[in-house]
């Protein structure tokens, strides 16, 4: 077996410009051989659960699980060839590669390359998920694409994203991310994007980073990926250093693409992008300026700005992604997906107006993770916001989850605010289902590895249409 190539060597096999992966190209992009005849390929699987006929399957390797172990049941349910780091004892054509994991990206290279449509892709610290869903209802405008499923954004996610187009495809809306330095570089290469969107820099995964320059570097490595022409959308004033020839738009109170947040009416978010009214159906006030990067780039694709306005107000939250949930005589607003501190106070921001200011409020805040030596101090500041938005419009009761808000919540409880605080969610719980007796209105959310959904009842939660309260 050869080794795996250099990136010189690889850029080479992918300036080929090959019609379709096949069975010699990734042998030779993944430095691996063929045991059998490569059949044509058509897609591939790295998911024995959602294999199809004539995939090939990818045996991934983590730290608790193998896929070898099943290649024999990938087999059964019709691969038509895997790929392998160990060759096994069965007539299914094998190619036996260094390292599948790598082998995967490689692979999803060498099909991007041949494939001709308009990439776009999205980083940033908060709103990828929901920028790239925007992103993508416009883009259906002008014919079928793909859209990376959920959250599929790592080096695994990535790849299997790019896998999915064939020739109808006319566009890819891709999520890069990221959790420690080093890791968009190699995903933006693999995208080559023809559009990148940056959201906004932050303190996510910050813990891996010296500074937050540090993390603002990372995050534009997605848009220095841009060829002569590429189009790099970002907020207003965000320092940054791109290539030559790199279009730049920039979205903002006072941007090429000015955007602003109304209230929200009738389960709608009013807003105004580029001089078009939206009623869009997300709650928060910054996902009109998720909107507003999105609607840039899909001017550029050619997307009216009617359509454009039009798609982006079809697009639904997801579950757990600020969501309205009636629990008991409660209102729960779930937005307990994920969080930073600056998707916190977003969330606070929203909360403010989503709900009537005689209703009795409760909020629930889990704590902020991988967030390494800035930890301590953000969530002290995190605490500060929670004092301003209760000085402004007090909470009944403010719960404070995991061992990073203990200092905050000390500092809370002796000025006076009804705080109580707990290492884990399910210590609340009896304390947090006694109150969804009352007609409160609460605001949940914290990093996911909290598990504030776990508060929640496992039955008689229903979503909620309607007034908010």
């Amino acid at each position: 077996m050869t080794e795996a190539m250099s990136p010189k060597r690889f850029a080479t096999v992918l300036r080929k410009g090959v019609d379709v992966l096949n069975g010699a190209l990734a042998a030779e992009v993944t430095g691996g051989s063929w045991i059998g005849t490569a059949p044509p390929f058509f897609s591939l699987s790295t998911d024995t659960r959602e294999i199809k006929p004539d995939q090939w399957f990818l045996a991934l390797k983590g730290e608790r699980f193998d896929a070898h172990d099943h290649v024999d049941q990938a087999v059964s349910l019709g691969a038509s060839a895997v790929v392998v780091a160990q060759a096994a004892q069965h007539s299914c054509p094998q190619l036996v590669v260094p390292d599948t994991r790598v082998a995967l990206g490689h692979l999803a290279a060498a099909h991007r390359a041949a494939w001709s449509g308009f990439s776009a892709a999205v980083t940033g610290s908060c709103g990828k998920t929901t920028t790239k869903r925007l992103l993508a209802a416009g883009l259906r405008q002008r014919g079928p694409g793909v859209e990376s499923p959920k959250s599929f954004n790592n080096d695994i996610g990535v790849p299997r994203t790019l896998l999915e187009l064939t020739r109808d495809h006319v566009w890819l809306a891709a999520e890069v991310g990221m959790s420690a330095p080093g890791e968009i570089a190699p995903l933006a290469q693999m995208v080559a994007p023809d559009a990148a969107i940056l959201t906004m820099v932050g303190q996510a995964h910050a813990g891996a980073f010296d500074s937050l320059d540090g993390v603002r570097e990372e995050k534009l490595e997605l848009l220095r990926a841009l060829g002569p022409g590429g189009l790099a959308v970002l907020p207003e004033g965000l320092p940054a250093d791109l290539p030559t020839g790199v279009r730049v738009i920039r979205f903002g109170s006072a941007g090429n693409v000015v955007w602003d947040a109304g209230p929200w009416e009738d389960q709608r978010r009013i807003g105004m992008i580029d001089g078009q009214r939206c009623r869009l159906r997300l709650a928060g006030r910054h996902d009109v300026g998720n909107a507003a990067s999105a609607y840039a780039v899909l001017r550029e694709f050619g997307v009216s700005a009617t359509d454009a306005i039009e798609a982006m107000e079809s697009v639904a939250p997801e579950a757990m992604r600020l969501t309205p949930r009636q629990c008991g005589q409660a209102v729960v607003w779930n937005d307990a997906y994920n969080a930073n501190p600056e998707s916190i106070r977003a969330a606070m921001e929203a909360f403010a107006d989503l709900v009537e200011p005689a209703s009795p409020k409760v909020m629930v805040l889990g704590e902020v993770l991988e967030l390494g030596h800035w930890s301590e101090q953000a969530h002290q500041e995190l605490g500060e916001s929670i004092a301003h938005s209760h000085g402004v419009d007090p909470f009944q009761e403010i719960f404070l989850v995991g061992d990073a808000f203990s200092s905050a919540a000390e500092r809370l409880q002796a000025d006076g605010l009804p705080v109580t605080h707990a290492n884990d969610a399910l210590l609340l719980q009896e304390q947090f289902h006694s109150l969804l007796d009352h007609p409160v209105v609460v605001l949940m959310k914290g990093s996911r590895g909290t598990g504030l959904e776990r508060l929640l009842p496992s039955a008689g939660e229903e979503p909620l249409s309607g007034s908010m309260g």
